[in-house]
């Protein structure tokens, strides 16, 4: 098993030496340094699943660190696969891998791309490195590793102010919340001697509360702050003068880092409950933030970066409730859509002009209230059963009714888009189409479930305030609200003032520039 641990290293050490080929030598032997970085990552993400596999069929954990052969030390180097680990390495490297195809034709020509596919090499392997990691120690610094590399990426157009401006910006808030993992990096082996995940996980317990409780909050606020939470999400939506297959990198690989390292933490967090209601709470005002800013968005790629920034908001809610593995699950669906959705943003006007011409003629509110009451009533019962079952058997798994909840009201509204239509066959697709993904989605959480029981704790309850539960309840109630009044037409004047401030991201931006703009290089 030693072989298999240490043959991890060998592929993402490999690209991250061959990203720090010096940019003359890049940029002569284009074509050489584009073919081996495509097949690079080719063989990692060959390599990923087949580690997947092996966790799946043989249920081990694949532990490594040099620790064993000598004192521990904070600079422990180890590796670190369970079925967490297992997931995430095979869905960064897939991932990567279908970025650096795309991107051969997409940068077909420019002058810049053997800088590019080297920065972007050494990017996804510390991405992988950083999941694998053995070490709470390792993690952060594959992850400033990780931003150093996406801070390049983010240059590739470099003479643009805009380009300019959203990277530095990235760089400083990451910054501060590295500052906040270190000082949990600092307290963990002050404490344990050690900054291994495996030792943290056994010893959770015997740790005085109060050393329990600063290691979760530093954790929560560094991962909330360099996830794009409210109000550090400033970057992300600025960061789309980069090229469109780094957009699918970040949004569906980096920045889903934070939700990772609170889930690999799950055992020390779900000690400090008041630190899960604050990042209930903190995911739900993001959540609100967002969703109301996407729907007013007119840019393909601005909207997709506020829906990025949502759905981390619900991640963040689903961790707080104590649902690791739903968490994961998201990161995992949200990961594969929002990759799919930037490489395919290129076609988003075409696609809309004829679902435009195919639906010229929209009816009303009022002629659609037939409709409404058959979805209301051929899927309510059904979506509401189904999810209440498998998500929380009642009040058996955290926040199970909560998210369960929310996943009957999403598809829902979902289905509200069918049942408008005057034609029955189109209603009856609905009905059948939310079905088979209510139920796909719920397969799919009892698999992944199974694959990281061993690396998850058995969370039977969290002791989730009134508070959080009222804030979650307002949030998705608001923007189920606005939505329907948005889709219907009607009463639109009424909104008219909260839809130029959201156009506006509530102006948070500007707040930025204004406070940090001699910080902010131009």
């Amino acid at each position: 098993m030693n072989s298999i641990v240490w043959g991890l290293m060998v592929c993402p050490l490999i690209l991250l030496m061959f990203g720090l080929l010096p940019s003359r030598i890049a940029n002569s032997h284009v074509a050489f340094v584009r073919r081996v970085s495509v097949i690079a990552l080719g063989i990692l993400a060959i390599q990923a699943a087949l580690v997947l596999l092996l966790i799946v069929v043989t249920g081990r954990t694949l532990h490594l660190s040099l620790s064993s052969v000598k004192p521990p030390t904070p600079g422990d180097v180890g590796i670190l696969v369970d079925g967490i680990a297992a997931v995430m390495f095979a869905l960064v490297t897939f991932v990567g891998f279908i970025v650096a195809q795309f991107s051969v034709r997409y940068l077909d020509g420019d002058p810049r791309q053997g800088r590019y596919y080297r920065w972007l090499s050494f990017t996804i392997a510390s991405v992988s490195l950083m999941v694998i990691s053995g070490s709470l120690l390792q993690y952060c610094f594959m992850w400033a590793i990780t931003s150093v590399g996406l801070h390049n990426l983010l240059l590739h157009y470099q003479a643009r102010p805009g380009a300019r401006r959203a990277a530095w910006t990235k760089f400083a808030v990451s910054r501060c919340g590295d500052a906040f993992l270190m000082a949990a990096v600092i307290i963990m082996f002050r404490t344990l001697g050690t900054t291994e995940f495996a030792e943290l996980t056994a010893r959770a317990n015997d740790l005085p509360r109060s050393t329990v409780s600063a290691i979760a909050w530093l954790v929560m606020l560094g991962a909330a702050i360099k996830s794009a939470q409210f109000p550090f999400h400033v970057w992300l939506p600025n960061t789309l003068e980069t090229p469109t297959p780094v957009s699918a990198l970040m949004h569906a690989g980096i920045v889903n880092a934070g939700g990772l390292l609170i889930v690999r933490l799950s055992p020390v967090m779900v000690m400090a409950p008041v630190v899960l209601n604050t990042l209930v709470i903190i995911g739900a005002i993001t959540v609100l933030f967002a969703g109301l800013t996407m729907m007013t968005q007119s840019s393909v790629k601005r909207m997709l970066a506020y829906s990025t920034i949502a759905q981390m908001g619900f991640m963040m809610v689903q961790c707080g409730l104590g649902a690791f593995a739903a968490s994961l699950l998201h990161i995992v669906a949200h990961s594969l859509y929002k990759a799919h959705a930037f490489l395919n943003s290129g076609n988003a006007p075409s696609q809309s002009f004829a679902r435009r011409t195919k639906t010229s003629e929209r009816p009303s509110l009022k002629q659609s209230v037939g409709g409404l009451l058959f979805i209301v009533v051929t899927t309510v019962a059904a979506y509401l059963s189904i999810s209440m079952l498998i998500f929380g058997h009642g009040s058996s798994k955290p926040g199970g009714l909560l998210l369960g909840g929310i996943l009957c009201l999403s598809l829902v509204m979902w289905g509200w888009h069918f049942s408008i239509s005057r034609a029955v066959s189109t209603r009856l697709v609905g009905v059948v189409g939310t079905t088979t993904l209510c139920l796909l989605y719920l397969s799919c959480y009892e698999m992944l479930a199974t694959v990281v029981t061993t690396a998850i704790p058995a969370v039977h309850d969290v002791d989730t305030s009134f508070l959080s539960y009222a804030v979650v309840f307002a949030v998705f109630g608001s923007l189920c609200a606005v939505a329907l009044t948005i889709d219907s037409g009607r009463h639109l004047h009424r909104i008219e003032g909260l839809r130029i401030h959201a156009l506006n991201g509530f102006y948070i931006d500007a707040c930025y520039r204004r406070v940090f703009a001699a910080w902010i290089r131009e």
